[in-house]
């Protein structure tokens, strides 16, 4: 229970990071 709900954590950080990455232009 705790490993996936850890794991799903992990997950929507890693969306949220790709997500703000591609939307942010590059310099």
């Amino acid at each position: 229970m705790f490993e996936q709900l850890r794991r799903a954590t992990l997950s929507i950080e890693a969306n949220i990071v790709e997500g703000y990455a591609l939307s942010t232009p590059l310099q």
